[in-house]
């Protein structure tokens, strides 16, 4: 038997009730403090409900209640795996809010692959809107992860399976890899033992077909024979295949996905063009978007390799109609009422995880003020005008704690000391305080609980000082110099330390490197460059330093470095770039590096090219929309700024738009 009291509120131990549980459990508590902390226990307490003093409180056991009294008496939840959920039930049913919140938190600090599913059909036992959108983004942006590895996958309860996969936000590498998770979790699961042929239907309705290579779905045939033979199978993806989607009300996203692209247009020489940097030239001609849909229906006639239908042979009337607004369509439509093809969602990528995102740079004569963003899931790249981004070149790019920092950089002839950073949450820009002194050509790089910005030029001389930004009080202060006075380095944290490489100091260029520790606030020379080089990038990824392009002085430079993963640094020849380049973007895309845009020597280019550590060779990939150089960029992650600067957020915007 289970008995006994908690100390209450100022250290009184007695009370004017006792609560009692159907397993023997006992406990003096006060009603008036119960009342302040659970409508259940002040409605209980009423004198119209005959206010009690003695109550049995049903569906509780002793351990349980005597967990949330002591909670509610001392802030102190002693709650374990084997119990948290008997807790959470408990606080739910008595209404102690205070109690379900702390439930809740520890549930979502444990999360993780093996238990993640599990915490997802608790949201439909109870109503927790926050918990529930947590965990839901947790399934989404883990699902290939989950569906590979987790214990609890075979056992995903069908609507749960059904909510996921049709999911625009659920992330998968390859769209066939939905088809894979279907696959097992039928095969191995609970549907294995009691079959729903319309369950199955449903499911592989949520594949977007439209997306899937041709080469995956026939290895998926030869691994699924049984599966493929089946009639869903046959009507939810051979048979949509073969007629097509439904355009009976034209879709901009999939006209513009079918269209064929416009290359972008080449750089004027660069003598056509000013050139107020001292190192690199610029010179640009901007090229359009290719992603406006200008074609009429008809000019579209194979859609991934697919012949797609008109109504009656014909295309549609020619008459201007409105842009339709953008909803998300109801995956489970297996086709138009009018036409009887297959829903055109069904072609449509999903959102993407993370995207790269440059911004400003030197383009066709002036800064630009626009954000290019590289959407994975359609191998595209999007331009987006911001009227509140200050154009700006030359300047820095610092992502912290959800927001990405700008500053610096020249507009014109004006050199910058601002900074303005992009809440990604939020989807707004906000000014801080500006910098000490103007810095174009400015390195940039964060370390701690702080925002660097190091040497560059302040419109009067290269300079080797030094500040560091406070996010918390939004202030700068001046740090320790540099041994060296530089602009046109490169800068980024790694291992506890900030370093800093190459540059040029005004007569010549630089192949020194510079550590500075934070702790002493000072700043030492380490094992240099093995050749000068400035406008160039240094980043950090896979446990290593790397060094990417620039000048030397007399040439763009096409090679590339890489330090060891210990230190003291040592550098080692990789795959070279396939055109040399400097002042250029660079981002990781996953395990990807991608180098964008720059000046080559005579023009500025808007090709891309991407390396995967331990490859032999640089990749081309999809070209930016016209030529531009001292951009900078970094990789962005969260729905809320996929939704917007995606491929669907550029051509299918919400129907009643909001900052994002």
């Amino acid at each position: 038997m289970f008995s006994g009291s908690v100390l209450l509120p100022g250290g009184d131990a007695t009370g004017d009730c006792t609560l009692r549980t159907s397993d023997g459990g006992s406990f003096e508590a006060q009603r008036a403090y119960l009342a302040t902390v659970s409508p259940y226990f002040a409605a209980m307490f009423r004198e119209q409900f005959g206010a009690q003093k003695d109550v049995v409180v049903s569906g509780v056991s002793a351990a349980v209640l005597d967990a949330l009294l002591t909670y509610q008496y001392t802030d102190q939840l002693c709650v374990n795996a084997h119990n948290i959920l008997e807790v959470l039930r408990a606080a739910d049913m008595l209404l102690l809010e205070e109690a379900r919140k702390q439930c809740l938190m520890l549930l979502l600090k444990t999360m993780g692959i093996n238990n993640c599913l599990g915490l997802a059909t608790l949201t439909r036992q109870y109503y927790f809107p926050n918990f529930s959108d947590t965990v839901f983004a947790f399934l989404r942006s883990n699902f290939e992860e989950i569906w590979q590895r987790s214990e609890e996958f075979p056992d995903t309860p069908a609507w749960l399976m059904y909510d996921l996969l049709s999911s625009p936000e659920l992330n998968v590498e390859h769209e066939e890899n939905a088809l894979q998770a279907i696959a097992k979790w039928w095969t191995t699961g609970a549907p294995a033992a009691a079959p729903d042929a319309n369950v199955l239907l449903q499911l592989l309705q949520c594949v977007r077909i439209g997306r899937c290579r041709k080469e995956a779905l026939d290895q998926f045939a030869s691994r699924w024979p049984l599966l493929v033979e089946r009639v869903e199978y046959q009507t939810a993806i051979v048979q949509a295949l073969r007629i097509g989607p439904c355009m009976c009300t034209p879709n901009k996203l999939l006209i513009a996905l079918t269209e064929p692209e416009k290359p972008p247009q080449p750089a004027p020489p660069a003598n056509m063009a000013p050139n107020p940097a001292v190192v690199a030239g610029m010179a640009v001609n901007e090229a359009g978007n290719p992603f406006v849909a200008q074609m009429a229906f008809a000019n579209v006639p194979v859609l991934f390799g697919q012949p797609i239908q008109m109504i009656n042979g014909a295309a549609p009337a020619q008459e201007p109609e409105p842009e339709p607004e953008y909803a998300p369509m109801d995956l489970r439509q297996a086709g138009c009422e009018q036409c009887g093809l297959t829903n055109p969602e069904r072609w449509l990528p999903r959102l993407p995880s993370e995207l790269i995102f440059v911004i400003g740079g030197w383009s066709n004569g002036q800064p630009r003020d626009t954000i290019e963003t590289y959407d994975p899931r359609v191998d595209r790249w999007f331009e987006h005008k911001d009227p509140n981004f200050t154009p700006r070149a030359y300047h820095g790019v610092v992502l912290f704690r959800r927001r990405l920092y700008v500053l610096g950089g020249m507009k014109l002839r004006f050199y910058l000391r601002s900074i303005e950073s992009y809440d990604l949450d939020r989807g707004q820009w906000n000014h801080h305080s500006p910098m000490h002194v103007p810095r174009a050509y400015v390195a940039a790089a964060a370390l701690g609980e702080h925002i660097y910005a190091m040497g560059g030029h302040t419109g009067v001389e290269r300079t080797s000082t030094v500040e560091r930004y406070s996010v918390r009080t939004n202030q700068w202060t001046m740090v320790a110099r540099m041994m060296r006075r530089r602009s046109d380095g490169a800068a980024c944290a790694f291992k506890g330390r900030l370093y800093i490489s190459g540059g040029f100091n005004g007569r010549k260029v630089l192949e020194s490197v510079e550590e500075y520790n934070p702790s002493l606030d000072s700043w030492s020379l380490v094992r240099p460059l093995p050749y000068p080089r400035c406008s160039h990038r240094m980043f950090g990824h896979g446990g290593r330093l790397y060094v990417i392009g620039g000048f030397d002085g007399r040439r763009r430079l096409h090679t590339v470095l890489k330090s060891d993963e210990s230190l003291p640094l040592r550098w080692h020849r990789v795959p070279s770039l396939n055109c040399a380049r400097s002042t250029f973007a660079v981002a990781t895309l996953g395990d990807v590096i991608y180098v964008i845009g720059g000046f080559n020597g005579t023009s500025l280019v808007a090709t891309v090219e991407c390396y995967t550590p331990g490859e032999k060779h640089w990749q081309k990939a999809k070209s930016l929309n016209g030529p531009v150089s001292a951009l900078a960029g970094c990789v962005l992650s969260g729905i809320n700024v996929t939704r917007k600067f995606s491929a669907r957020g550029a051509l299918l915007p919400p129907a009643n738009p909001q900052v994002s």
